[in-house]
């Protein structure tokens, strides 16, 4: 495998405790994927519930793996009684600002006609 074959995802979980972000991280790390950022877990009052559980913690994990993983992940997370949701998502491409296009001299004409 070469560092080329890996890809940045993100993966956004409800879980029942705290305790359950131990799992998937131990999941992540059987597959061979590197965690490099994530928030401690933030209690939430769910909309509605879910197999019964009124509230749950929300988190996320940005971490990078190889593709071929991704279906290794889910499957094993798939049947954890810890978890109650997940999301594994391509984080968008980060952009650079726009520069600051130059005033024009018709954009200057223009100011002073107003």
């Amino acid at each position: 495998m070469h560092d080329t074959d890996l890809k940045d995802y993100e993966i956004a979980f409800l879980v029942k405790s705290e305790e359950g972000v131990s799992a998937i991280s131990s999941v992540l790390a059987e597959v061979g994927a590197i965690s490099a950022v994530g928030a401690k877990p933030a209690e939430l009052r769910l909309a509605y519930p879910i197999e019964k559980a009124s509230s749950a913690f929300f988190g996320f994990i940005d971490f990078t793996a190889p593709p071929a993983a991704i279906a290794r992940i889910r499957d094993s997370l798939s049947f954890s009684p810890q978890l109650l949701r997940f999301l594994i998502v391509t984080p968008p491409p980060v952009r650079e600002a726009p520069r600051s296009r130059r005033p024009s001299v018709r954009d200057a004409r223009q100011g002073e006609q107003r």
